[in-house]
């Protein structure tokens, strides 16, 4: 009977052991995954900085040197002009939507009747007068005409 006692004995060592091992392999486990999240989080964190700083040194770039120009860089510095002429037009029609102008000096909107930009105090545009209104809706109507008008074949 001693015999199936230390048997018995030996077998619920090794079952507590293997258990011991088994949550020791666990936690540690755990601990590499977390270990793992954490540098990674710290990799992307770094990543974002640095495109970040691409992004300052490229901007800096541009104010430098958008006149010079530099032929490495012709193509990305049009492109950037073409985009800062497209978001300035659709920020003077949402600005025209709000009844509001943008502010030359600041680039925030003035409402109108508002003499004076509220953000910086630079004198507001005058309103067009209904005259000019009507110039640029006809100057707009004739390029419209002009882009639509279909080409004449040459002969």
């Amino acid at each position: 009977m001693s015999e199936v006692k230390d048997k018995l004995f030996k077998f619920g060592e090794d079952v507590k052991n293997s258990a011991g091992k088994l949550a020791k392999g666990a936690v540690d486990g755990t601990k590499k995954v977390a270990e793992k999240a954490k540098i990674k989080n710290t990799m992307s964190h770094a990543e974002s900085k640095l495109n970040a700083l691409y992004m300052e040194i490229g901007k800096k770039y541009e104010e430098l040197y958008a006149e010079q120009g530099d032929e490495n860089f012709a193509e990305q510095l049009a492109q950037i002009a073409e985009v800062r002429e497209e978001l300035a037009q659709a920020r003077v029609e949402l600005a025209a939507l709000d009844s509001a102008s943008i502010c030359s000096c600041c680039g925030k909107y003035v409402l109108e009747g508002q003499r004076f930009c509220p953000y910086c105090g630079t004198k507001a545009p005058e309103p067009p007068v209904e005259e000019e209104l009507v110039e640029a809706a006809e100057e707009e109507a004739a390029e419209t005409a002009e882009t639509e008008a279909p080409a004449e074949d040459a002969e």
